[in-house]
């Protein structure tokens, strides 16, 4: 059986772009797999969800953690348990270092679960924000959109309220409500009332035992 030789590509100055297609057709196409034979099947990309969780930041890690039972309720993730453990540094909403220790997983690696994550990162930093935990805000965060400036002031807003004096949040609230009106006590003009019925009957009564002087 012969076989037809393949052509090099031409080259050279008077080559054109344009014939690049007729220099691959002169190649030859790839053979064909045999009728028989059935494509390998395509293996779903597994990923550790220690090795999710490891790729982000200690402080950033409180939300994936705490909000990832809830993802696979929901169908966000899909994951599988398996016999190994691990353990993981994370900082929680009141600024403290602690140790999450759980079961491993296999997730399945999609562009959903990197957005989940992504999501879930930056809610940690709103959490540890609203704690007064130790984190850093910057220009370029807020400009870029990474950190919504709204959010960010209406967390400021909370904190300085809870930090005002209890004297001073009190007599804003005293001044906005209407001060009641003094009520008379009814017990003075009826103890006066009683003293003059009875000192007008004590000069209208003359004594009985008082001397008369005309004889």
């Amino acid at each position: 059986m012969s076989h037809t030789p393949l052509q090099e590509p031409p080259t050279g100055p008077d080559f054109q772009p344009g014939e690049i297609a007729s220099a691959l057709d002169q190649l030859g196409a790839p053979p064909s797999p045999a009728s028989g034979d059935a494509p390998p099947p395509v293996t779903p990309t597994l990923v550790r969800w220690s090795e999710l969780l490891g790729a982000i930041p200690t402080q950033q890690r409180l939300k994936p953690i705490t909000e990832f039972s809830r993802a696979i309720h929901e169908g966000v993730i899909q994951a599988a348990t398996i016999i190994e453990e691990f353990s993981l540094p994370y900082v929680d909403a009141n600024g403290e270092e602690l140790d999450f220790e759980g079961h491993e997983e296999l997730i399945l690696d999609t562009p959903q679960v990197h957005a989940w994550l992504a999501q879930q990162t930056t809610e940690s930093t709103y959490a540890l924000i609203r704690g007064g935990g130790p984190v850093q805000v910057t220009e370029e965060q807020i400009m870029k959109g990474e950190l919504d400036f709204a959010r960010l002031a209406a967390i400021r807003r909370m904190a300085a309220t809870q930090n005002l004096p209890e004297r001073t949040v009190t007599a804003a609230a005293s001044a906005r409500k209407p001060k009641p009106k003094p009520k008379r006590k009814a017990t003075s003009n009826t103890s006066s009332k009683a003293d003059q019925k009875s000192g007008t009957a004590r000069s209208e009564k003359a004594p009985k035992d008082t001397p008369t002087t005309s004889k």
